[in-house]
C-alpha cells in the first residue's frame, strides 16, 4: 500500500506550445509549481470523465452569449473502467 505523503517522480516531454501553455496557467493560477498545474488538471480531468461516462453534459455560459454544451473527448479505456 503507497503511503499518502510517498510521491512518485515522472519524466515528461512537452512540446515549446505545451510547455508555454503550462507556464502560462502557473502563473494565472498563481500555484507554486507546474506540478500543481498538473495535479489540478488530472483533478479536473478525471471530474469531467466520472460524470460524462455516468450520463452528464456541462454548460457554458458568458455573460453576453446563449448557453455552449461542452463536448468532452474521452478515451474507450476510461469509458470502461
Amino acid at each position: 500500500m503507497r503511503k499518502k505523503n510517498r510521491k512518485i517522480r515522472i519524466t515528461l516531454d512537452l512540446t515549446p506550445q505545451a510547455y508555454d501553455r503550462l507556464e502560462r496557467l502557473e502563473r494565472n493560477l498563481d500555484v507554486d509549481s507546474k506540478a500543481d498545474v498538473l495535479r489540478q488538471a488530472l483533478q479536473l480531468l478525471e471530474f469531467f470523465a466520472d460524470h460524462t461516462r455516468n450520463g452528464a453534459t456541462f454548460t457554458v455560459k458568458s455573460r453576453n452569449s446563449e448557453p455552449q454544451t461542452i463536448v468532452l473527448l474521452a478515451s474507450r479505456a476510461m469509458a470502461s473502467d
